[in-house]
């Protein structure tokens, strides 16, 4: 499985996380009932977002500031969890933190997000440097 395949992976674990759920029950349920792979550094993105969500979506709440965080829909919002984890947490490089989380908005959302994504990402990405 490829990194990009594993970043999809973990975006769809963390999209039925907004749905509520345990975390290991929502990986194995993955696995169970819709045969997905869920690699090594899937899990790694999905439980250490989820380790860090607080301070993640602390920091998207910030940066959305015309926008409330309650509003922001479930597809932007897991890409930015996933992506703003990368960026915070792991030695990943920007260009390509943002451009996956980019490449899944679009996959899953209407174009629209995609812009309101990048700007963010762009401001967790400011602060991830500046830390």
């Amino acid at each position: 499985m490829t990194r990009q395949e594993s970043r999809r992976a973990a975006f769809r674990l963390l999209f039925e996380y907004t749905f509520g759920g345990d975390p290991e029950e929502i990986m194995a349920n993955a696995k169970e009932y819709r045969g997905e792979t869920i690699s090594g550094f899937a899990r790694q993105l999905f439980t250490g977002t989820i380790a860090n969500l607080q301070e993640i979506d602390s920091k998207i709440s910030a940066f959305a500031e015309k926008r409330s965080f309650e509003r922001i829909a479930r597809v932007p919002l897991s890409c930015l969890r996933l992506a703003s984890y990368e960026l915070l947490y792991t030695e990943t490089p920007t260009g390509i933190a943002v451009n996956e989380a980019l490449d899944i908005c679009r996959e899953y959302n209407c174009d629209d997000s995609v812009s309101f994504v990048n700007g963010i990402l762009g401001k967790v990405s400011e602060a991830a440097n500046k830390e």
